[in-house]
C-alpha cells in the first residue's frame, strides 16, 4: 500500500476503467484525490463512508465502483517486485486545477511509450520516432488516408488476426491468398496476391524515373 498511496486518482493512466482514465470534480472538491484518501486502516472505504464525503446521486454506486475495480487492477499487475518505473505526484493545491490544467500535468508527468514502438522495433527494426508519427498528418489532405496511416503505425488495421480475436473473423489466415497468417505486413506487402500491385508500382516508378524529362527535372546528368 505504501507505494500507491500517494498516487494520484485522477486523469492517471494507471488507475483506468475499461481502458479510461477518470476524473470526478466532485470527488477532487470533497479532498480524495489520492489513492490514500480511499483507505483507512489500509481498508478501502466503504461505499456508505463515501456517500458520507461525497454526498449521494444517483451515479454514486457506480463511481465508487469504476474506482475500486481500477485500483484493483493495478493490485493484480503488480509483480513482486512492485510498480516498476511509477512516478508519484505530489499536489498540494489540486482542488483548484481546471480540468484542462490538470490533464497536462498528468500527460507531461506521466510520458508512456506506445506499444506500437516496440512492435516496430521487433518486427522490422524501425525506430519510430516523432517525425514518423507526423507522417500520417503531413502526407496528405485527405481524412481517410490520415486514418488509414494512422492505423498502419499503431498496428490496428482490422486484419484478420485481430479480427478473429475479436471473434469477428473465421480464420487468422489471409482472405487473399488463404496460405499465410494475416499480419499486417502480410496483408499489405507480403502476400502474393498484394505483392503484384507492388511490383506494378516498382516498374512505373523506376520507368518514370528512367526518363530524360525526370532526371533533368532533377539536375541528374541525362545520357541518351
Amino acid at each position: 500500500m505504501t507505494q500507491l498511496e500517494n498516487l494520484c486518482l485522477w486523469n492517471n493512466s494507471l488507475i483506468a476503467y475499461r481502458g479510461k482514465t477518470m476524473f470526478l470534480r466532485d470527488w477532487v472538491t470533497s479532498d480524495i484525490c489520492y489513492v490514500k484518501d480511499l483507505y483507512e486502516n489500509n481498508i478501502f472505504l466503504p461505499f456508505h463512508r463515501i456517500c458520507e464525503r461525497v454526498g449521494h446521486k444517483p451515479t454514486r454506486l457506480f463511481e465508487y465502483g469504476a474506482i475500486r475495480t481500477a485500483i484493483a487492477s493495478l493490485f493484480l499487475k503488480m509483480n513482486d517486485n512492485g510498480i516498476q518505473a511509477m512516478k508519484v505526484m505530489d499536489y498540494q493545491k489540486i482542488s483548484t486545477f481546471k480540468p484542462r490544467q490538470f490533464r497536462k500535468l498528468m500527460v507531461d508527468a506521466y510520458q508512456t511509450e506506445t506499444i506500437a514502438v516496440s512492435f516496430w522495433k521487433r518486427k522490422m527494426g524501425i525506430e519510430i520516432n516523432k517525425d514518423i508519427w507526423q507522417i500520417a498528418s503531413n502526407a496528405s489532405k485527405e481524412v481517410r488516408l490520415r486514418l488509414l496511416h494512422w492505423k498502419i503505425t499503431h498496428n490496428i488495421y482490422p486484419t484478420n488476426i485481430i479480427l478473429y480475436k475479436m471473434g469477428i473473423a473465421e480464420s487468422i489466415s489471409c482472405t487473399h491468398c488463404t496460405e499465410e497468417t494475416d499480419y499486417i505486413e502480410h496483408f499489405f506487402y507480403y502476400c502474393r496476391k498484394i505483392s503484384k500491385v507492388w511490383n506494378l508500382v516498382e516498374e512505373a516508378f523506376f520507368t518514370a524515373c528512367s526518363t530524360k524529362k525526370f532526371m533533368l527535372m532533377c539536375g541528374m546528368p541525362y545520357l541518351a
